[in-house]
């Protein structure tokens, strides 16, 4: 799955940073600290004081599911991104299949979920002002 490339490709040139490579990110309520498998920042990335290698203010964050993770990603960890009020948009990829989870944070604070599956698939990243076919991702299964 090229998640990372795929996002970065859209995202060339509008202002938005992709980092691909497991950020670390701060939550602002625990002071938690929670690695993303893709995170994505619309405008400057700001870092934590305390750790310049932290950021604090992602838009978007791409979770690869797999079974050692996916409970923890879906309940305790998507509980602790909830508490970072510039996160707008939650992706959860399988693995095992061309299925992804979305959720989006709306005006009053509450999350819309959504699930697209197959190739044919388009998913919608509104924060980014970017889609994102599923079968470019998934090139090595099947659609």
């Amino acid at each position: 799955m090229k998640w990372s490339t795929a996002l970065e490709n859209k995202l060339r040139g509008t202002g938005c940073f992709t980092d691909p490579s497991d950020t670390r990110l701060r939550t602002p309520s625990t002071g938690s600290y929670v690695y993303a498998d893709v995170s994505v920042v619309r405008g400057e990335p700001i870092a934590h004081a305390d750790a310049t290698d932290t950021l604090t203010n992602p838009t978007v964050v791409v979770e690869v599911l797999s079974p050692a993770t996916a409970d923890y990603d879906r309940g305790k960890k998507f509980d602790l991104y909830r508490e970072i009020t510039s996160l707008q948009e939650y992706v959860l990829v399988h693995t095992d299949a061309i299925q992804v989870v979305h959720f989006s944070r709306q005006a009053d604070g509450s999350w819309v979920f959504r699930e697209y599956k197959g190739g044919n698939s388009t998913i919608n990243l509104a924060s980014m002002n970017c889609s994102v076919r599923l079968g470019d991702v998934y090139a090595d299964l099947p659609s």
